[in-house]
């Protein structure tokens, strides 16, 4: 049995910080489902995408989280009219070996367009979430099991700490909107500003006797491509959080570097390259890479505490992994251009006139 000096401070810590609402990650385009119930109506893509965050919490706890999003958009092919969205989700959190916390979610999502402006939209988006977590003190000691008379530590002792359940279901109901303004000629969104709000029913999550439900969350996000080239884009995003009477603000920038590649035997295709810096204010960054092709993106980050203490005091370092696969569900056809000439020659004709041959001499000339 591994012995790991712990106390329930930690087991608190992962349940009211690392376990509650989902932060915002530096590559949270791959978990967008996971912070906005309305993205599922934003784009003409259909997606799945996979996202493995490992955080160094402590010695001997690293904290998992694996998460797979998927979203398909509803067009009308006639029109090309994007009307609504279906999303969904999967996570699963784990404490590492130590058992101590673990938590599943599978959330589904619907968002509907509603046109307000030219080329400007709002998606209300709902969501219903189901959560299992459950916890163990099995591969725990605690200060219980130290034998003071004795002067020595017995692993078998009592921990002298126990739980009313070790296992808790709830569902939890969302929603949001988003207002964005679109970019119909290059397919991506100039602006979007959005705001949700999580566990509207707040459902109960203790494993006390004392019955602690969840609070409503919220989450407002707001973007713009603030500048632009043929070759360059530049987007800062602001994220503000507000949770369990707690507040955080996260600031995103992303410089894409865009570049082409037409020759179809190359593995690297027309695409872009993303860099990404992240900052909480809270004495916690990141940076990342994300590289975009065709129908395919792969991303890696990697955040770290910077001077000072970490908000949770535990937090070391960490990693983020992200794959995406997606196929364009509706592009619109180039236009035919079709060049009338308004000045028609007249018919010419190089054939011999018979009319202008003498009559009676049909024989051809002699040349003496």
């Amino acid at each position: 049995m591994k012995k790991l000096l712990l106390t329930l401070s930690i087991a608190s810590l992962l349940a009211t910080k690392l376990f509650s609402q989902e932060s915002v990650y530096t590559l949270n385009q791959y978990t967008p489902l996971l912070y906005d119930p309305s993205y599922a109506a934003l784009d003409n893509s259909a997606s799945i995408s996979f996202l493995n965050r490992s955080t160094k919490i402590t010695s001997g706890i690293t904290y998992q989280h694996n998460i797979f999003n998927g979203e398909y958009p509803f067009i009308d092919k006639k029109t090309g009219k994007r009307f609504a969205g279906l999303g969904m989700y999967f996570s699963k959190k784990d404490a590492g070996l130590s058992d101590l916390l673990n938590a599943t979610s599978l959330g589904l999502s619907f968002a509907y367009n509603l046109p307000v402006w030219k080329d400007q939209y709002l998606s209300f988006g709902i969501q219903a979430s189901y959560h299992n977590k459950q916890t163990s003190l099995e591969n725990l000691t605690t200060g219980s099991q130290w034998l003071a008379n004795e002067f020595r530590f017995d692993p078998n002792a009592d921990l002298g700490e126990s739980f009313t359940q070790n296992r808790i279901n709830y569902v939890g109901f969302n929603s949001g909107v988003t207002w964005y303004l679109e970019d119909k000629k290059h397919g991506w969104n100039k602006a979007f500003a959005s705001v949700a709000a999580f566990n509207l029913n707040k459902p109960n999550d203790s494993f006390f006797e004392d019955q602690s439900s969840i609070p409503i969350g919220f989450l407002a996000r707001t973007g713009a491509l603030l500048y632009h080239t043929k070759r360059f884009h530049l987007t800062p995003q602001i994220f503000y959080q507000y949770e369990n009477t707690n507040s955080s603000v996260n600031l995103l920038l992303s410089g894409k570097f865009l570049f082409d590649n037409n020759n179809p035997y190359d593995i690297i295709q027309t695409g872009s390259l993303e860099l990404i810096a992240r900052s909480n204010f809270s004495n916690e960054a990141s940076i990342g890479i994300v590289l975009q092709q065709p129908g395919f993106s792969a991303g890696f980050s990697y955040h770290f505490p910077v001077a000072g203490e970490t908000v949770n005091n535990f937090f070391q370092s960490g990693i983020e992994v992200g794959i995406t696969l997606s196929r364009t569900v509706w592009r619109a056809k180039p236009t035919k251009i079709v060049i009338e000439s308004t000045n028609i020659a007249p018919k010419r004709s190089f054939e011999f006139n018979q009319s202008t041959t003498p009559q009676g001499n049909t024989s051809s000339p002699v040349v003496t």
